[in-house]
C-alpha cells in the first residue's frame, strides 16, 4: 500500500483541524506530523492511525532541537565556543557533547567533533570561523552556503565584493637599505671612482716597476738550456 502525506491527513479526520504539517521522512517510510497544541499531539499518539487493515501506533516526539556539529581542535575551550554559539540563537543547554572513536582500544581518543543543541537559530552559523589562529567549522541541517571571507549567505568567497587585503611589500630598495641621500650617493660614487682610478694607477706603477726589475735580472736558463750547456756540469763524475 502506497502512503503519502495527504493520505495520512485523510486517515485522521478527528485531527485535521489541529494538524499543521505532515512531512515524509526516510523516503516515505515514516511521517512527521505536527499539531498546533500539545494536547492534540498526545491524543493522536494514543489513538494511532489506520494503515489499511492495520492500526499503526504513533510515537510522541518532544520539542525538536537543531543539532550543530562543531569541528574544532580538542584543546579549544568550551567557554569560548559557547560565546560564539550564543550569538546565533538559543541553546538547549551549555553542555557540549564530545565525540570519541568507537573502536575498542581507541574510545578515549576524541575525534575533534562537538555537538551543540539549539532550541532555535536566529542567525545562521557560518560554515567556517577563524579565531585565535584556529579554524572552526560548523555544520547543521538547513545551513546556507556562506562566504568564508565576510560570512555572508548571499554569495560565495569567489564572488565576495570585499577584496582580499594585500599586505605591503617588505622589500627595500638598495638606496633605502643604505639610507643615503642622492647627494651622498653621488659623492660616494665619485669617491669610489677616484679610489678605483688610484688603485688602477698604483697597480700599473707596481707592474711597470716589477717589469723593469725583472728585465735587469739575469734570465734563468730553462731545462733545455741547462742540458745544452756543458760548462754547468763537471768533467769529472766524482766531483758531482
Amino acid at each position: 500500500m502506497t502512503l503519502d502525506a495527504l493520505s495520512v491527513v485523510k486517515s485522521l479526520p478527528d485531527f485535521q483541524e489541529t494538524i499543521t504539517g505532515v512531512v515524509p521522512q526516510f523516503g516515505g517510510k515514516c511521517f512527521d506530523i505536527t499539531l498546533n497544541n500539545a494536547e492534540s499531539a498526545l491524543r493522536l499518539a494514543e489513538a494511532g492511525f489506520d494503515y489499511g487493515d492495520l492500526r499503526k501506533p504513533l510515537r510522541l516526539f518532544g520539542p525538536k532541537y537543531i543539532h550543530v556539529s562543531i569541528f574544532v581542535s580538542v584543546e579549544f575551550p568550551d567557554d569560548e565556543l559557547l560565546k560564539l554559539l550564543k550569538d546565533h540563537g538559543q541553546l538547549k543547554s551549555d553542555a557540549l557533547r564530545r565525540l570519541y572513536f568507537t573502536e575498542e582500544g581507541f574510545r578515549h581518543i576524541e575525534r575533534g567533533i562537538r555537538v551543540a543543541e539549539f532550541v532555535s537559530i536566529t542567525k545562521d552559523l557560518p560554515q567556517k570561523v577563524v579565531t585565535q589562529g584556529l579554524e572552526i567549522f560548523f555544520k547543521y541541517s538547513g545551513q546556507p552556503t556562506t562566504c568564508y571571507r565576510c560570512h555572508s549567505t548571499e554569495h560565495v568567497v569567489k564572488e565576495c565584493p570585499k577584496q582580499r587585503r594585500v599586505r605591503p611589500s617588505t622589500s627595500r630598495t638598495t638606496d633605502e637599505t643604505r639610507g643615503d641621500s642622492p647627494a651622498e650617493q653621488s659623492a660616494g660614487t665619485s669617491m669610489e671612482t677616484q679610489e678605483s682610478s688610484a688603485e688602477e694607477q698604483n697597480s700599473a706603477t707596481s707592474e711597470s716597476s716589477f717589469d723593469s726589475t725583472a728585465s735587469q735580472e739575469t734570465p734563468r736558463p730553462t731545462f733545455a738550456e741547462i742540458t745544452a750547456t756543458p760548462e754547468l756540469f763537471s768533467e769529472d763524475p766524482l766531483e758531482c
